[in-house]
């Protein structure tokens, strides 16, 4: 396979780009942030969809028609979180496909596999999961794998019907959420299967990244030059366990990332 300078370009990039042109970013400013992306190793990242996922695609895929396409790797999902859209899984599919403006995505995944809608996921009458394997088998999804938010026995249900046809799972894994959602068992059931683990809020949404004053004293006695945002990091470089099991794609074993983007996209 070609060595793809920028890995998993997600849609966490799209809306992020979307959301700086909606504030009136320069053209140039927003090609540069996409630059940084595609020439930088970008590995990979998570968003909740929403009403801005929509004009995300369509920015995603005008910013990328610029590159080659097999320069870069992207990701979406099936919004598995809304339950109105179980039935609709061709529709979306081709919609996603069209708004970015591409013939395949690289990783597809089952959005949010949790208690809301996991007996709709494993009904196998809204055909979810056939067309979304009958796309893979016909190149249009490269790699096919899920996320989730649900607990160890939620998990463990979508995995005893499909798991022998993920080939990876994102996951919320950070040191609190550990052991708070049980992320520690999650991954060791996840090894079982073989499934390699990407994660995501690392900083738990922000929450890792700025501690009480005296939580941060603690950690600036231990390494006063570290930021506090590098604990979280550091968690999961030294994670006990198997340390194959965390890939920032299940193509590429690497898991360097940049930061241009967002401190750009965030003034």
């Amino acid at each position: 396979m070609k060595n793809k300078r920028a890995a998993c370009l997600t849609l966490a990039l799209c809306v992020l780009l979307s959301v700086c042109t909606l504030a009136g970013c320069a053209a140039k400013e927003e090609n540069m942030t996409s630059d940084d992306a595609v020439h930088g190793d970008v590995t990979g990242g998570g968003i909740s969809s929403g009403d801005a996922t929509a004009a995300g695609r369509m920015t995603v895929g005008k910013i990328l028609s610029a590159y080659p396409r097999d320069s870069f790797y992207l990701a979406t999902k099936f919004p598995g979180y809304d339950l109105a859209n179980i039935d609709k899984v061709e529709e979306i599919f081709e919609a996603q496909l069209k708004k970015c403006g591409v013939d395949h995505f690289d990783f597809y995944l089952f959005h949010n596999v949790c208690e809301m809608n996991i007996d709709a996921y494993l009904d196998e009458s809204h055909g979810i999961f056939s067309y979304l394997k009958k796309q893979k088998e016909n190149g249009r999804i490269r790699h096919l794998g899920f996320s989730a938010h649900g607990s160890y026995a939620v998990i463990e249900r979508f995995l005893e019907k499909y798991g022998r046809d993920m080939e990876f799972c994102q996951l919320q894994i950070n040191y609190v959420d550990w052991t708070f959602q049980n992320a520690k068992n999650k991954v060791e059931l996840l090894k079982k299967y073989n499934i390699p683990v990407w994660v995501m809020e690392p900083l738990r949404g922000g929450k890792l990244a700025r501690l009480s004053a005296e939580e941060e004293a603690k950690l600036k006695a231990l390494r006063p030059d570290e930021g506090i945002p590098a604990w979280a990091f550091r968690f999961l470089l030294g994670c006990p366990m198997s340390k194959s099991s965390f890939r920032a794609c299940p193509i590429l074993r690497r898991s360097r990332t940049i930061s241009i983007p967002l401190r750009r996209i965030s003034r």
